[in-house]
C-alpha cells in the first residue's frame, strides 16, 4: 500500500513533484479545475473514486465500519480497474479477505483511460490463499477462430497463461483485408454478402460487427445501393437516429424555407422559448394566410404576436435560415451545414449530454458531415 502514498489533491503536490514546465502547467490547471467543482458543489467520476479512499485514510474508524458491514465483495472486469479502485477494494478487504475478482487480463483494453493491468497480474499477490478458477472453455467461436485468437495474444508477456479450447468446429479460414479507406471495406463486404446470396446462404447467417455505431454509416449506404436487405441490431439505421434526422431538417429548412416539416421538428431543437402554444399560433397565423411556417413566424414578429423573450427567440432563428439559405447559394455546402450546427446551438446542444448516448450522438453527428462531402451539391442532400 505504500507504494501508492503519491499525492492525490494539488495541495499535496510538493516543489520535488514538480518535474518540468508540463507539470506545473498542469499543477496550475488541477488547483483551478478543483476550485471550480468546489464552488458548484460538484465532483466529478474521478473525485467519487478518490474521495472515499481520501476518506478512509484520515478516518480510520468509518473505513472499520464499511469493512465490519461488507463482508463479502464481488468485482467484474477487474482488468479494467485503476489505481483508485485497487486502493479502495484493498482498504475494503482487509479485514474478511473474503474477495472474488471475476476478469481476463487478455482483455485488458483501457489502459488509455486509467486502467492497471498490473492490478489483476498480482491478485494472488495482493490476496494470498487466494483461489484461482480459470474458466478456459469458450462456448461462442469456432476451434479456428479461437486458435488465431491464441496464438496472437500469446505474444503479450504480461499475461496469466491459459490454454482456451471450444467443442465447436469449423473449417473457414480467417480472412484478414486492408482496404484504402471505409468505402472499399463497405463495397468487400456487399461483394462477399451477394456471393453468400448466390450459393443460397441464408441473410441470418451473416452478420456485421462494428466498433462504433457511426461506422455502420457507409455499410447501409452501400448496402441500399446493392439493394441487399438488412438490419442494425441494438440501434436504429443510422438515417434513422433522431440526431440525424434533426441535422436533416435544418439543412432542408435552409434550403426550402417553405417546407414547414422541418421547421416543426427542430423549431425547438434546442429549446427556443417556443412551446405547443406559440407553435399552434404560428400554425393557424399561415394556414390563415396560406403561407409558411417560416414566412409566418417572421410577420408575426414584426406584429409583436408574442412575449419578449419568444419573440427575441423566433427573430433570431428566421434570421439564422434566411442567412444559411443565401450561404448555399455561394458556399461549399459542408462549410453551411458546419455553420447550422454552431450557430443554431445544436452541436452544443449534443455535447451538454455528458453520457455514452450523448458522445455517440455527437459522433454520429461528424458522420454525417463526413457522408456530406461525398455529395456534388445541395440539392442531391434535399
Amino acid at each position: 500500500m505504500e507504494r501508492f502514498s503519491f499525492p492525490w489533491f494539488p495541495e499535496e503536490v510538493s516543489s520535488s513533484d514538480i518535474k518540468t514546465e508540463h507539470h506545473s502547467i498542469a499543477l496550475q490547471i488541477y488547483k483551478e479545475y478543483q476550485r471550480k467543482l468546489a464552488s458548484n458543489d460538484s465532483v466529478d467520476f474521478g473525485d467519487l473514486l478518490m474521495l472515499p479512499v481520501h476518506l478512509f485514510r484520515r478516518n480510520p474508524h468509518i473505513l472499520t465500519q464499511y469493512q465490519s458491514t461488507l463482508k463479502y465483495i464481488l468485482v467484474d472486469e477487474y482488468q479494467d480497474t485503476n489505481t483508485a479502485q485497487y486502493i479502495w477494494l484493498r482498504m475494503l478487504a482487509q479485514k474478511h479477505h473474503n474477495i472474488c475478482c471475476v476478469g481476463d487480463d487478455d482483455q485488458s483494453i483501457y489502459g488509455w483511460r486509467g486502467a492497471e493491468i498490473g492490478n489483476i497480474l498480482r491478485f494472488e499477490e495482493d490476496f494470498p490463499g487466494a483461489k484461482i478458477i480459470k474458466l478456459e472453455q469458450n462456448y461462442r467461436s469456432t476451434s479456428c477462430i479461437l486458435g488465431a485468437a491464441s496464438s496472437l495474444i500469446a505474444n503479450n508477456n504480461m499475461r496469466h497463461d491459459k490454454t482456451l479450447w471450444t467443442e465447436k468446429s469449423g473449417d473457414d479460414k480467417i480472412i484478414v483485408k486492408s482496404f484504402f479507406n471505409d468505402k472499399e471495406e463497405a463495397n468487400f463486404i456487399a461483394r462477399e454478402i451477394m456471393h453468400k446470396f448466390m450459393d443460397r446462404v441464408e441473410t441470418s447467417k451473416v452478420s456485421i460487427l462494428v466498433r462504433a455505431l457511426f461506422q455502420t454509416r457507409i455499410i447501409e449506404e452501400c448496402f441500399m445501393r446493392a439493394r441487399i436487405p438488412y438490419k442494425v441490431v441494438g440501434s436504429l439505421k443510422f438515417y434513422e437516429r433522431q440526431e440525424i434526422r434533426d441535422i436533416v431538417a435544418y439543412i432542408k429548412l435552409a434550403v426550402k424555407c417553405h417546407d414547414d416539416l422541418p421547421f416543426e421538428r427542430i423549431i425547438n431543437k434546442p429549446a427556443r422559448s417556443v412551446g405547443k402554444t406559440t407553435l399552434q399560433k404560428i400554425k393557424d397565423f399561415a394556414n390563415e394566410r396560406q403561407i409558411s411556417l417560416l414566412s409566418a413566424s417572421e410577420i408575426m414578429v414584426q406584429e409583436g404576436a408574442f412575449a419578449k423573450k419568444t419573440t427575441e427567440s423566433l427573430r433570431n432563428f428566421v434570421s439564422m435560415v434566411q442567412k444559411w439559405h443565401e450561404e448555399f447559394k455561394t458556399s461549399h455546402h459542408t462549410d453551411v451545414v458546419k455553420n447550422i450546427l454552431t450557430e443554431s446551438g445544436y452541436e452544443a446542444f449534443l455535447r451538454q449530454e455528458d453520457s455514452i448516448e450523448g458522445k455517440g450522438r455527437l459522433e454520429n453527428s461528424k458522420e454525417l458531415l463526413k457522408a456530406l462531402e461525398d455529395f456534388k451539391g445541395i440539392l442531391e442532400i434535399s
